[in-house]
C-alpha cells in the first residue's frame, strides 16, 4: 500500500500542494467555462480520493491524476456538446489585425479548431509539459500515435495562425 492510498489528510494535502497548480491549468485549457473547469477540478479530487485505493504507486501521481482529470473532462464534453459547440463557434472569430499579440481568447480559439485529440496532446505536451511517455499514459494511446497527432497539431496551427501573424507584422 503506497502513501496516498491511505490518503491521510497529510497526504492528499501534499498531493494537491505540488499537482493542483498545473492540474487546474490544465483543466481550464480544456473547459471553455470557469466555473465548468473549477467544478471539474474538485470533480478530479474527489474521484482520485475515491479511488485511491486503485492507484499503482509503480507510475507517478502526476500522470494518474491528469488521466482522471481528462476522463472528467471528455464526460464534461459529451454532456455539455451543444453549449461546447456554441462556444466554440463565438471563439472563432477573426481577429483584428491591429493587435501586435494573440489574446489568449484569440489562442483558445485557435487551439478549438484541432480536433480533440490533437488539442489534448499539444496542450498536454506543450502547455502542461508532459514527456510522451507521460502523455501515453494519461490518454492509453501508443506514444507514436501521440506524436503524429502532435505533428499535425502544429501544422495545423501553422496554417491558421501564420496569415494572421504575417499581417499583424
Amino acid at each position: 500500500m503506497n502513501a496516498f492510498a491511505t490518503a491521510d489528510e497529510g497526504v492528499l494535502k501534499d498531493a494537491m500542494a505540488e499537482h493542483g497548480s498545473a492540474l487546474l491549468s490544465f483543466i481550464y485549457r480544456c473547459v471553455p467555462d470557469p466555473a465548468g473547469a473549477d467544478d471539474l477540478y474538485q470533480e478530479t479530487w474527489i474521484r482520485a480520493y475515491a479511488s485511491r485505493g486503485r492507484y499503482d504507486s509503480s507510475r507517478p501521481l502526476r500522470t494518474w491524476l491528469y488521466a482522471i482529470a481528462l476522463n472528467a473532462i471528455r464526460t464534461h464534453l459529451r454532456k455539455t456538446r451543444r453549449q461546447a459547440e456554441a462556444e466554440t463557434e463565438r471563439a472563432r472569430t477573426v481577429p483584428s489585425p491591429a493587435d501586435a499579440e494573440f489574446s489568449p481568447s484569440e489562442i483558445r480559439a485557435f487551439l478549438d479548431r484541432l480536433p480533440e485529440e490533437q488539442r489534448e496532446v499539444f496542450l498536454l505536451r506543450e502547455f502542461q509539459g508532459l514527456s510522451y511517455d507521460q502523455i501515453a499514459d494519461v490518454t492509453q494511446r501508443p506514444v507514436g500515435t501521440l506524436k503524429s497527432q502532435m505533428f499535425h497539431a502544429v501544422q495545423k496551427l501553422k496554417k491558421i495562425v501564420e496569415p494572421l501573424w504575417t499581417a499583424r507584422k
